[in-house]
């Protein structure tokens, strides 16, 4: 899978949302990492358990999250999501979570790889 993430505008956008120091925006990457960790975890939880309430809800606001730091391909997957579980349809959620973990790996391991990058340069 190919994100369409533009990785140097969300970099950018960490920076300006922190105090634009390279700590402080390593500091803010690695916040939205444990953030979306926590609700990738409980989305998983609410669709294994045909949550339609829980699942808008974790869904909106991780579509929220993605949206501020500009992680818009991430965002319009959970609005999808979102917009299911308000429907109350369960059809397609397992697939469209599959891309949610595997958009979110992807910019996982780019957000770790930019964020180690600003602590090891001087």
């Amino acid at each position: 899978m190919k994100t369409r993430n533009d990785f140097k505008m969300i970099f950018d956008r960490f920076g300006s949302l922190s105090d634009g120091t390279k700590k402080s925006t390593h500091e803010l990457i690695f916040l939205y990492l444990e953030a979306m960790s926590v609700h990738m975890a409980e989305l998983a939880e609410a669709v294994k358990s045909a949550e339609a309430k829980n699942m808008g809800l974790i869904a909106h606001t991780a579509s929220g999250l993605n949206e501020m730091i500009g992680a818009f391909s991430l965002s319009s997957l959970f609005r999808d999501l979102e917009s299911k579980a308000h429907a109350g349809r369960f059809d397609g959620v397992k697939n469209t979570l599959k891309e949610i973990n595997e958009e979110f790996e992807l910019a996982r391991k780019r957000f770790r790889e930019y964020a180690e990058s600003l602590t090891a340069s001087p």
